[in-house]
């Protein structure tokens, strides 16, 4: 598909993520948080310590995350520190199953709770359970409601895998249906780090699973439901080209890109591509398994 020329306007989000804990209610094949994973801080007084100097190093958006950082104890002191550190935008990562309890629910508001980003990767009860490794499917629908209830912004992360990519279509429908008023939906892929660099089975391709991420695309401008496609868990641009501007790589600079991973590669051909500056490329592992064709 021939472009339109078009200046670029991204918007540069210095944004910091901290994991408090590595322990989780779920067993997800595809985790990609591990002892490994960048910014793991499981001691309390570190926590803390970090949040500070994050804030004071001028960081606007911070976002709390982990394994499940639902699990941790202090993560209610963690939110209030945030919010008297003055952060713009306070965010969680969870799967939503413990805010299935409503006063829990009530309790992150009002520490300062600005957002959730929440992991729902399948509509389908069984394959939920299967994906997630765990039967708490109904525990994080009621969870994603009472965040919905209680005002707080939800963006969904749908992980595209090998269990689910066939029906991404009618996940849209679901949240469509069932979650009115999210932030967004995150059409994220399998990456090839964590878990799933061992479980690679569950990395699809990327050509098998675009004609169903195409059918919900179209599913989710029909709902007018946002949806956006990350960076760093994405893929290239040129697999949907239609909706390039929908893609993290042109829309947003997070602070972290300055600092490249070395762990992306671009075929030779992508030297001729007018976006070569903007796309991140395949995953060098991703390229070990299906190469590039």
């Amino acid at each position: 598909m021939k472009l339109k020329k078009k200046k670029f306007c991204r918007n540069e989000v210095d944004l910091k993520e901290i994991r408090i804990n590595l322990e989780c209610n779920q067993g997800c094949p595809f985790c990609n948080t591990d002892e490994n994973a960048e910014n793991v801080i499981t001691d309390t007084e570190k926590i803390k310590k970090t949040i500070k100097t994050w804030a004071k190093q001028g960081t606007k958006f911070l976002t709390i995350s982990g394994k499940e950082p639902t699990l941790h104890p202090e993560l209610i002191n963690f939110i209030k520190l945030a919010k008297k550190c003055n952060y713009e935008t306070i965010n969680l990562q969870t799967n939503a199953v413990l805010l299935k309890n409503k006063k829990f629910c009530e309790e992150i508001k009002r520490a300062g709770l600005d957002g959730v980003f929440v992991s729902f990767h399948s509509c389908k009860k069984n394959n939920y359970n299967k994906i997630t490794r765990s039967l708490k499917f109904e525990e994080a629908v009621l969870g994603i409601k009472n965040l919905l209830k209680n005002n707080i912004k939800v963006r969904l992360n749908i992980v595209i895998n090998s269990l689910n990519y066939k029906e991404i279509p009618q996940n849209i429908d679901f949240i469509a249906k069932n979650f009115k008023g999210i932030e967004a939906v995150i059409f994220s892929f399998a990456a090839p780090v964590g878990k799933a660099k061992e479980n690679n089975w569950i990395i699809p391709q990327i050509s098998a699973a675009i004609p169903f991420l195409r059918k919900a695309v179209k599913k989710a401008l029909k709902h007018k439901l946002r949806f956006e496609i990350p960076s760093r868990c994405g893929f290239p641009m040129c697999f949907l080209p239609e909706y390039y501007n929908y893609f993290d790589d042109i829309t947003t600079i997070y602070s972290w890109d300055k600092n490249k991973f070395n762990d992306k590669v671009k075929p030779i051909w992508c030297r001729d591509c007018r976006l070569r500056q903007y796309c991140s490329g395949f995953w060098k592992d991703y390229v070990k398994i299906y190469g590039f064709k």
